[in-house]
């Protein structure tokens, strides 16, 4: 018995320790990366997309991502959204209450352009008549930038296609 403490000092296992620890590590992992992106969710950030600058609004938590671009101003130049997911999967986006058309383009977890779309704009579809523009393969990231800003600023004969913030 440890007498400062008034508890008994029990050997423990390994096995038991092991997952103990990797249990609060778990735990801290998902409270923190709760914490990250909560503290991030709408704040702008400067980032490159295959080495042009971009100013994105962060949409980290659900309600900012479900939200997207609806109702707002049509983003000028080389601003946009950056929508972040916890893990890769196939991506759908559309385009309810947003009256400009819009370029989506789709990052994996190694900030790698994996596919891109352009959207058309909401034009009073109901909601199972409104185009779902999917990524074709798992992606992690997409960003969201005005209509053209691909075909402007993406020289296919140069690489790499990588987002950077």
């Amino acid at each position: 018995m440890d007498i400062s403490s008034g508890f008994h000092s029990m050997p423990m296992s390994n096995t038991l320790l092991t997952n103990m620890q990797h249990k609060r590590h778990t735990h801290f992992q998902l409270f923190e990366g709760y914490c990250k992106k909560n503290a991030v969710d709408g704040k702008e950030i400067v980032a490159t997309i295959s080495g042009t600058k971009v100013n994105l609004r962060v949409a980290a938590n659900e309600d900012t991502k479900a939200k997207g671009l609806m109702g707002s101003d049509e983003p000028k130049d080389n601003n946009g959204m950056l929508f972040v997911y916890d893990i890769p999967d196939h991506l759908g986006f559309w385009m309810k209450n947003v009256n400009y058309p819009l370029d989506i383009l789709f990052f994996d977890e190694n900030l790698e352009i994996v596919d891109r779309h352009t959207m058309d704009p909401y034009n009073g579809e109901s909601n199972e008549d409104i185009k779902v523009y999917y990524s074709r393969t798992k992606a992690m990231y997409a960003v969201e930038l005005r209509a053209g800003w691909y075909n402007e600023n993406i020289d296919l004969n140069k690489g790499p296609f990588k987002l950077k913030f």
